[in-house]
């Protein structure tokens, strides 16, 4: 039975390389019905991803059906923000990415506690880089101009849960890397690794939406492909990440 798990779970990760290209091609320069329809056959992939590296695993923990709701909020997200271009959908789609990134700021949280017990879940280094990051991207969006208009405390919500993600993921990675615990530096790293992609993708995303940018057509294949190897990179750390 693992097998056909197995064989799903690369089939899907496979057809991602396909249907990424197709989607990028498809929503430029304006998105249509068929772009929708293929950024969601995208996000049903690595959602697929999740929930098969979960029977491959046998990973019931409460990481990995944490991680299966930061995925399936990703989902939604991406419908919401690509369905149209309305105030009232952008606010539902950032609203999922939102609650998906409390989820997995959440399993982070869990499996460092039930992984390394007898350490801070919350370390002063990660509160540290955390202010350093804002603070960071407060002095981008001003060299860049960004005008967000009624967007901008959503955004500012966002941007913190963002980046709290991004730095307890880190975090988290690093420890299970230096450990001695079985696949240490590949979990550590598929962990971390697809964290910061996300990371990469939004800032992209903000530059492009929220600057002149719009119609720069590489920052938006950027933006879509870190995405999705963010999605597909978590989704996976379920296979490595199985805290007992």
């Amino acid at each position: 039975m693992k097998t056909a798990y197995w064989t799903v779970f690369a089939a899907a990760a496979a057809l991602e390389f396909v249907f990424v290209p197709w989607f990028l091609k498809a929503m430029w320069p304006q998105k249509t019905k068929q772009s929708l329809l293929l950024k969601m056959v995208c996000a049903t992939l690595f959602l697929c991803m999740g929930v098969f590296a979960v029977l491959i695993a046998e990973n019931t923990t409460l990481f990995a059906k944490l991680m299966l709701a930061g995925l399936a909020f990703g989902w939604l997200g991406d419908f919401f923000l690509h369905v149209s271009s309305k105030l009232k959908f952008f606010v539902f789609g950032l609203l999922s990415f939102l609650f998906g990134h409390v989820s997995y700021i959440c399993a982070y949280l869990w499996a460092t506690k039930r992984l390394f017990p007898d350490k801070s879940v919350i370390s002063p280094y990660a509160a540290t880089a955390l202010a350093l990051l804002f603070g960071t991207g407060v002095l981008f969006a001003r060299k860049r101009k960004m005008h967000f208009g009624k967007r901008l405390v959503p955004v500012i919500i966002y941007a913190l849960t963002l980046m709290s993600m991004f730095v307890t993921a880190a975090a988290l990675g690093l420890r299970i890397a230096s450990s001695s615990t079985a696949y240490a530096v590949l979990g550590g790293a598929v962990l971390a690794g697809g964290a910061f992609s996300f990371f990469v993708s939004d800032s992209l995303w903000a530059t492009v939406n929220f600057t002149r940018l719009k119609k720069n057509r590489a920052l938006k294949n950027a933006n879509i492909i870190t995405y999705f190897a963010a999605q597909m990179l978590l989704a996976s750390s379920i296979l490595l990440i199985v805290p007992q």
